[in-house]
């Protein structure tokens, strides 16, 4: 079953067009937040939705910030999760994203460590935020970028939970 997600932030703004835009991306169930900004993590119709949610499901949301605010932190964590899943090598994605290294002998003389596949890692992490804008990928959760049109695991099998962006 595809499940739809629409919130807005204030009263006077209308869900109309995410609604009518999850309905042509084939969404049988439709669940609305209105009047919710987000930067509030209560989300009633967003709980009501994943509650529903079995083994097979997907949640086809307008923007991915309308499950709730992206800030560095936010992003940080979905990268970090989204290149774990995908096989990158922990000490990679954590040199990466760091807010700073972990002591002052590497700030001052290891500025070059795993240079060469935290390079590729994130020119990978690019090109899927490429996909991802153009509407070309789906994030499965679970590790596997998939195309829409073939939203299946590596495995052949649909994959138990997906979100579309």
């Amino acid at each position: 079953m595809k499940y739809g997600y629409a919130r807005v932030s204030t009263d006077d703004q209308s869900t109309a067009l995410q609604l009518a835009t999850l309905k042509r991306a084939g969404c049988k169930t439709l669940f609305k937040d209105e009047g919710l900004s987000g930067a509030t993590t209560k989300r009633p119709a967003l709980l009501r939705c994943l509650k529903a949610f079995e083994d097979g499901d997907t949640l086809i949301v307008w923007k991915l910030d309308r499950l709730g605010r992206m800030t560095g932190h936010g992003l940080r964590g979905l990268a970090s999760t989204i290149l774990h899943e995908q096989g990158y090598a922990h000490e990679h994605i954590e040199l990466q994203l760091a807010h700073a290294p972990r002591n002052a002998v590497s700030a001052a003389y290891n500025h070059a460590l795993y240079l060469e596949p935290r390079a590729k890692m994130m020119r990978d992490w690019a090109d899927f935020l490429e996909r991802t804008q153009r509407g070309s990928k789906v994030l499965l959760f679970g590790g596997t970028a998939a195309s829409r049109e073939g939203a299946t695991a590596q495995s052949g099998g649909p994959h138990p939970h997906s979100v579309f962006f």
